[in-house]
This record gives C-alpha cells, structure tokens and sequence, in this order.
C-alpha cells in the first residue's frame, strides 16, 4: 500500500505527479525543469523525464551509449571525472535532438561555462578549463551519437571555441 505524504492537490488534478501547471506552462519536479506549453508535448518531457528513458536521436540517448560502451574503457579515475560533466551536459543538452544542435548552441553554453562563479569563499567552479573539458566531453558524445547512427548532419563542435 502506498502513503502520500504530502498535501493533496486543489487544481489541475489532470496533471501527473511531480508536474505543474504555472503561467500557462507546464513544469517538471523542484527543479521547475520547463516542459513547454502544450500538454502532449509536456507529457511525452515528463515520462522521458520521470521513467528515465531517453528519446531516439537526443543527445539523451547519445550519453546514454557514451556511458555503456565508451565510459568503461576509461581509466576508473577519469570515469569518475566524466560523471558530472555528463549530468551537466545532459542537463543543458538531454531533450534536444543531436541534428538540432548548432555551433551557436555549442558556444552559448562554453561562454556560459568559461565564467568562474564563486560557490563558497576561496572556491572557484567554472572557468576556461571547465569548459574546456566539458567541450571535449561533449565532442566525444557526438562522435558516439554519429559513429552510431543517432546523429546524422556534421559535427557541430567543430568550430566552437572557449
């Protein structure tokens, strides 16, 4: 048997757990993660978000192959590095389709990523290196994504730089 916990809602009671309607839009967990404003296209965000599974040819599906077959071949050290650029990366890019990716995309998230920001005092996250890093990640994921079929059109991180 399962026990609710929290509160019962009072609106939308169409919508699925852990989704909200705000503003005309539809939003994903405590994260707000925006699922967009029509209601099919936020239901097929929410259950790749939810169940985990990510859609044919997203850059999801592309870090998904990465950690299967390339990931272990690393060294246990740099696996262990990997691991949280690739969240980040999934974060940014997970739901866009990896032919949709752009070299603008590529180089809005490097800028973004090259800016130190101070996470507690004498702590620096960020900056030139990083993004680095998390390009060549980034490259090698969509060079898996291609070498298996996922992804179609040229390479779009050629040309980015930091």
């Amino acid at each position: 048997m399962q026990v609710n916990m929290g509160r019962r809602r009072q609106s939308n009671l169409h919508l699925p757990p852990h989704m909200q309607h705000k503003r005309g839009r539809y939003y994903y967990g405590r994260d707000c993660i925006a699922l967009g404003s029509d209601f099919a296209v936020a239901l097929r965000r929410y259950a790749e978000l939810h169940t985990g599974q990510a859609e044919p040819g997203t850059f999801a599906e592309a870090v998904k192959l990465y950690r299967t077959d390339d990931l272990p071949k690393k060294a246990p050290r740099t696996q262990q590095g990997y691991e949280p650029q690739l969240v980040t990366l999934n974060r940014v890019f997970g739901l866009m389709h990896l032919d949709a990716i752009k070299p603008k995309h590529i180089a809005e998230f490097l800028q973004a990523r090259s800016v130190p920001v101070v996470a507690k005092v004498g702590q620096k996250r960020g900056g030139p290196n990083v993004a680095t890093r998390e390009q060549a990640l980034l490259s090698a994921v969509l060079s898996v994504g291609r070498a298996r079929g996922v992804m179609v059109h040229a390479h779009p991180s050629a040309g980015a730089r930091v």
